[in-house]
């Protein structure tokens, strides 16, 4: 599969340089330590992945008995919601903010339990927002720990959120299902345009492996219920049929 390269990248008012398994984080004096490890953590862990040829989506990742789905989203659109609702269920976190994959084998990367998540998410899931700790001082959310994954996995399916009125699953097949996965791609607008190609390639692969599907449901929350059983659901299905 052919890789494209990143060099130096700049995201606001921070500089990453990369090479092809680390990198270095530039940031104006004075950031707080918190909010750089955030960002180590976060964009520069996400660009590193990219490097390595994982395909890094822009979601949380959950397993659910014996399947694992990646929920991908827009910034604020309660993919990390969806995942800690599913976990205080049966639900195991995989991952959460990106999910790395690799393209071709499916295995992603397993990141520490928890989830970050805003204080009306806190509360809607029956969390003091006041007894959990701050990601950093600037932050408007806080780390909720959920119940992790025992080991290494493998993605069975991606669902992508988008607003609508009721809640369903409508499968996405062929171009409209890669370039999904492509606008769902962690950072995708920060990369160069010479990494378009590679993104694409690597999104065309997982396309072709594993079901995509778009998650159409009402963002408010007394419809968060439902959006919960809708996934449930379609998980113990595609379990039935492995």
């Amino acid at each position: 599969m052919a890789r494209a390269t990143v060099t130096n990248l700049r995201i606001g008012s921070f500089c990453v340089e990369l090479g092809h398994n680390d990198a270095t984080l530039k940031v104006p004096a004075g950031i707080h330590r918190r909010y750089e490890l955030e960002l180590m953590e976060g964009p520069v862990r996400g660009l590193v992945l990219h490097q390595q040829g994982k395909l890094v989506l822009h979601g949380s990742c959950v397993q659910l008995g014996r399947i694992v789905l990646s929920i991908v989203g827009t910034s604020g659109s309660g993919k990390s919601t969806l995942a800690a609702a599913l976990c205080a269920r049966r639900g195991q976190l995989v991952s959460d903010g990106m999910t790395p994959i690799d393209p071709i084998t499916g295995a992603v990367v397993v990141a520490p339990a928890r989830v970050k998540l805003a204080e009306e998410s806190l509360r809607l899931l029956g969390h003091d927002p006041n007894t959990l700790e701050q990601v950093h001082p600037q932050s408007l959310k806080r780390y909720l720990s959920v119940e992790g994954c025992g080991g290494d996995v493998k993605l069975d399916a991606v669902l992508c959120v988008e607003d609508a009125t009721g809640t369903d699953i409508v499968p996405l097949t062929g171009t409209a299902a890669v370039m999904k996965l492509v606008s769902n791609s962690y950072l995708a607008e920060y990369l160069p345009s010479e990494f378009g190609p590679t993104l694409l390639e690597r999104a065309a692969a997982l396309a072709e492996r594993l079901p995509i599907g778009l998650l159409r449901r009402e963002r408010k929350p007394e419809f968060l219920g439902a959006t919960v059983q809708c996934i449930e659901t379609f998980a113990s299905a595609l379990a039935v049929e492995r």
